[in-house]
């Protein structure tokens, strides 16, 4: 009756997950034996093979106040290890900032040229929808070259930092 993917052996699968069985085949959790010892709870998930009674079942682990301290300070570390091996490159990070600024910028005025550029589309008079087309064509280039520079400056500035 050992539970083979618990690691515990001479115990089933029940009492190794703190379940009761309950007869019949079914199994109920069984919540923490003391409210004092679990102060704010943090429920996390984590389905794992080869654990539990059935495989890739959710696993709930209650965290107490303790570990979240020692998670976010780990968590800080690790933040500032990052920060610390990127000490370098902060011209990489200006310039990658500015192209997504001038790419963030350009997609909404592609939109709008465009649409003034399809509404030379409707007029009736040849000459103006001639004069109108050349009138819009020029921003739609500017903005799509702006596009293009900031795209480039962006994929530069922030890819160069992670070579």
């Amino acid at each position: 009756d050992g539970c083979l993917g618990c690691g515990v052996v001479g115990q089933s699968t029940t009492e190794a997950t703190g379940a009761l069985d309950v007869g019949d085949g079914a199994t109920v959790a069984r919540a923490p034996s003391a409210a004092s010892e679990v102060s704010d709870p943090v429920l996390t998930m984590r389905g794992v093979e080869g654990e539990g009674e059935k495989e890739g079942e959710a696993k709930i682990k209650v965290l107490t106040k303790e570990e979240k301290k020692a998670a976010a300070i780990a968590n800080k570390k690790n933040v500032s290890r990052v920060w610390a091996m990127h000490s370098g490159d902060k011209f990489y990070f200006f310039v990658g900032t500015l192209g997504a600024f001038l790419v963030g910028g350009a997609n909404p005025a592609v939109g709008l040229v465009l649409v003034k550029c399809i509404k030379v589309l409707f007029l009736v008079d040849p000459s103006e929808v001639r004069a109108q087309a050349l009138l819009w064509c020029v921003p739609l280039f500017l903005v799509s070259v702006g596009q293009m520079c900031g795209d480039t400056m962006r994929g530069w500035g922030f890819g160069k930092p992670g070579e």
